[in-house]
């Protein structure tokens, strides 16, 4: 019978300790709950003792899109060495390459195009437009990238930026770019990649 008793407050014993240890268990995962906020710094901080995380605001930074990855089919894919990817959009007069770009928050953004050149004589002139429309009219004019101690054709593998190309503000959402060759010297341009940046306000 004394056997019994000591079992039985042995069991309930054990019992109140599960029961306390289950309840630090439940208190410890509550309070390390949090919700992800974003600080103006753009760093990622935890706020304590909310339920239900909730994602931080996103801001573009620099998107990159490769110019042989179009979403159209036009031009020759051509295999550089200089290339970012290794590979380049040949595109010739008339020709119209399409990207779509996902933007993450309304603002100012500007458009960077990397391509390479080796021009006979005549400059290339290349359209840029944001959903279709001409961006404020702006052409430019593509230079030779071939170096002076190179042979014709050693120009295609160089490399050179486009000025800054202003897309005014610009929505959060998805758009089209588009690389329209205006005019061109028989050869074309190559399109090695396209950088769209967010601008200071």
């Amino acid at each position: 019978m004394k056997r019994a008793l000591n079992l039985a407050v042995l069991a309930v014993a054990a019992f109140a300790t599960y029961q306390v240890a289950t309840a630090q268990e439940d208190s410890t995962v509550a309070s390390s709950a949090a919700t992800i906020v974003t600080t103006p710094s753009n760093r990622v901080s935890l706020t304590e003792g909310a339920a239900t995380p909730s994602p931080p605001t996103m801001v573009l930074v620099a998107l990159t899109i490769e110019g042989e990855k179009p979403t159209n089919v036009v031009g020759t894919v051509m295999s550089r060495t200089n290339a970012k990817r290794g590979h380049t959009l040949l595109l010739k007069a008339e020709d119209t390459a399409k990207y779509h770009a996902m933007i993450d928050a309304n603002g100012p953004y500007s458009l960077t195009v990397r391509y390479s050149n080796d021009d006979a004589g005549k400059c290339d002139e290349v359209n840029i437009k944001l959903d279709g429309q001409s961006v404020s009219n702006f052409h430019f004019r593509s230079v030779n990238t071939r170096k002076a101690d190179q042979k014709l054709g050693d120009g295609w593998n160089e490399f050179t930026n486009s000025p800054p190309i202003h897309l005014g503000t610009v929505t959060a959402g998805y758009h089209t770019i588009e690389v329209f060759i205006d005019d061109d010297d028989g050869f074309g341009i190559e399109i090695d990649r396209l950088t769209i940046v967010r601008e200071a306000n």
